[in-house]
Order: structure tokens, then C-alpha cells, then sequence
């Protein structure tokens, strides 16, 4: 595989934390340039037409409204190259109720469960019930293609996770 060390990283995050260790992570695979920005993506000012890639990583989930996510999608739609693409993994619901209680509660659940106890798995439920918004996969991809990228694809989806990508 051919790669590319001389890469400018652009990094934005709400926690400088997690910038830190980001930071210290990615200056291992490039040369370039890696600049951290902290505050919320959506208030950050970046330039337009400006990237190559964009990376979210369970940024999406934590959007409310609808008019909140479709504006935080024109907002990286903009922020792309011609050509450019934006890489997604996240936390999805899905379409049906009765898929939702069995992906979400049931198999998810157990998940959490089976990973620490029957506590753990209220307590992060009752965090993503607060201060969460997931939306199902294809609400995702069809504003994907709404705010103006021509092409979308699933990457891989499992429980109520899934990797998606969409080019400009």
C-alpha cells in the first residue's frame, strides 16, 4: 500500500484531551502539518474548500433537530474539495420500531451488559436518552445526498453502528 507521510491534519474536537492524545497519535504517520482546533465543528471556522478528507467519528449522534442536522451537513459538504469525500462511523437508529428494540435494546443491551454488568447498561442508556440524537442510516445518507454529494455508500453497519462515506 502507498502512502502518503507528508499529510496536513486538521483535528477539532470539543475536548483538549482528546485533541492532545490526536495530536500525538497522527504526528507518528506524517511530516506535515497537524493543527488542533478546539471547539464544536459546526462554530469552528475552517475554510471552505478547503479538504481533501473529512473524518467523523461518532460526532453525528450528538446533532438535535433536524435543521441541526442538515446544516451541519452543508457545512462539511462546504468544506470539501471538488472530488473530496467525507468518511462517517457512527451511532445509527434504525427505520423500524420493532428493528430498533432489537438491534438497540435487546442485542445492544446485552452487549453493554455482558461487557461490565446490568448497571453499566442503564447508565450509558440513560446518557445516550439525555444527550443523544442518533439518526437511522438512511435518513443519514439520503441528506448526504440532499445537501449535494453525488455519491454515497455503506461501509459496514453492525448493531446500531455503521461506516458510511459520501463524495462531493
Amino acid at each position: 500500500m502507498k502512502t502518503n507521510n507528508k499529510v496536513n491534519v486538521d483535528l477539532v474536537d470539543l475536548s483538549q484531551n482528546m485533541l492532545d492524545r490526536a495530536k500525538e497519535r497522527v504526528q507518528e504517520y506524517t511530516s506535515g502539518q497537524v493543527n488542533i482546533y478546539k471547539g464544536d465543528f459546526r462554530t469552528v471556522e475552517l475554510e471552505d474548500g478547503k479538504y481533501d478528507v473529512i473524518i467523523a467519528t461518532m460526532v453525528f449522534h450528538h446533532l438535535r433537530d433536524d435543521k441541526d442536522w442538515e446544516k451541519s451537513f452543508e457545512k462539511l459538504f462546504g468544506l470539501l474539495k471538488k472530488g473530496g469525500s467525507i468518511w462517517i462511523l457512527d451511532m445509527v437508529q434504525q427505520n423500524s420500531p420493532e428493528i430498533q428494540e432489537f438491534i438497540y435494546n435487546e442485542r445492544y443491551g446485552a452487549f453493554l451488559t455482558d461487557l461490565k454488568d446490568k448497571e453499566y447498561q442503564e447508565h450509558v442508556f440513560a446518557y445516550i436518552e439525555k444527550e443523544d440524537s442518533p439518526r437511522p442510516l438512511v435518513y443519514q445518507l439520503n441528506l448526504l445526498e440532499k445537501v449535494g454529494f453525488n455519491k454515497v455508500d455503506v461501509l459496514h453497519k453492525h448493531l446500531c453502528f455503521a461506516s458510511f462515506v459520501g463524495f462531493r
